[in-house]
């Protein structure tokens, strides 16, 4: 018998396994001949007048089966037609989504030089024709005329915060995905009632962050523009800045502020934690910190908006300033 490598049809298999496996870790090529192409589409079946028209091209669009990444439960999309990108989401929201509710969005996307422009947003169930079941845990399956989609929502159930990141007054709300891809944990100081978002960096974080030459505890996330304080005294970043262009233009690099853990909360511990640092909100707010009637949701954003790196350098100067941990932290609070 021959002796050496043994090529059949076993190896071959595997060698093929092997290369797809490798090929899905090459980056995505993104062509601007294909964003060409798209932004001259203008015959369309779809009216943008008729919100289930959207719906139901968005919705028809789909894979058999979709993951919710972000902690709000928001599945984000966007689209070009008739020159004009279009931006919106499907939300399967934690109030009311076991009622078969599905919250659909789509708008004009938003530009520094024309502001916001034509926005629909509905409510959709049974009477609309979609319909939403649980199948389990936090996966639901969205049928419209006899098709159906599988959203799989984030599990990031069995997700600790490292034991080293807390302080003894401070507690642990739960893990944040936010639209951007980066993973931050949520955090509440019981002693100086504010929040903080900490970068979880138990896997590699999909930024590349530089540390202000002025101020080298303050990095820089070059894709985000995600501005973190390098926290010493616990081995941690602490996010303290999001660049004002994302903000003013609504895009994935807005912050964190609308990706909350809804999935994961403890809600007294959470209602708690919201009426000590807002003594003023309405004993009204439900367990997430929604106002009574839908008019919006307790802000939790806890960092500055910045237009240059000098903005964020005042916050690294308090910090080498401060002698005790209240007014370290402290710091890091936004005062907007």
């Amino acid at each position: 018998m021959a002796t050496g490598l043994l090529v059949g049809p076993s190896s071959a298999s595997a060698q093929s396994t092997q290369d797809d496996t490798a090929l899905t870790q090459q980056p995505r090529l993104s062509l601007n001949e294909t964003y060409v192409k798209d932004v001259q589409r203008d015959a369309s079946t779809v009216d943008l007048d008729n919100l289930m028209s959207v719906f139901g091209f968005v919705f028809a669009s789909l894979d058999d089966t979709v993951t919710v990444y972000p902690t709000e439960n928001y599945f984000y999309f966007r689209f070009f037609l008739k020159g004009v990108e279009w931006a919106g989401n499907i939300r399967l929201d934690i109030i009311d989504r076991d009622r078969g509710a599905v919250h659909f969005a789509y708008f004009e996307s938003t530009t520094e030089w024309a502001g916001d422009g034509v926005s629909n947003h509905r409510t959709l169930g049974p009477d609309d024709g979609v319909i939403l079941k649980k199948a389990g845990g936090l996966t639901y399956d969205l049928t419209f005329k006899e098709r159906t989609v599988r959203f799989k929502l984030n599990d990031l159930s069995d997700y600790p915060v490292p034991e080293h990141f807390l302080r003894d007054n401070e507690i642990y709300l739960g893990p944040v995905f936010d639209e951007s891809g980066i993973e931050f944990y949520l955090v509440h100081d019981k002693e100086l009632k504010n929040f903080l978002y900490v970068l979880n960096e138990s896997k590699p974080v999909p930024d590349k962050l530089e540390p202000l030459p002025e101020a080298q505890d303050i990095f820089i996330g070059r894709r985000t523009g995600f501005a973190y304080f390098r926290d010493a005294r616990k081995g941690r970043k602490i996010l303290i800045g999001v660049h004002q262009s994302n903000v003013s233009q609504n895009t994935y690099f807005d912050g964190p502020f609308d990706q909350l853990p809804d999935n994961f909360l403890d809600r007294d511990v959470f209602r708690k934690a919201l009426k000590r640092s807002f003594p003023g909100i309405p004993d009204s707010i439900d367990d997430f910190g929604n106002f009574e009637g839908g008019e919006g949701r307790v802000l939790i954003n806890p960092y500055k908006t910045y237009g240059v790196s000098a903005d964020l350098v005042g916050i690294s100067d308090c910090a080498a300033a401060a002698k005790e941990d209240g007014p370290y932290y402290s710091c890091f609070q936004s005062e907007e």
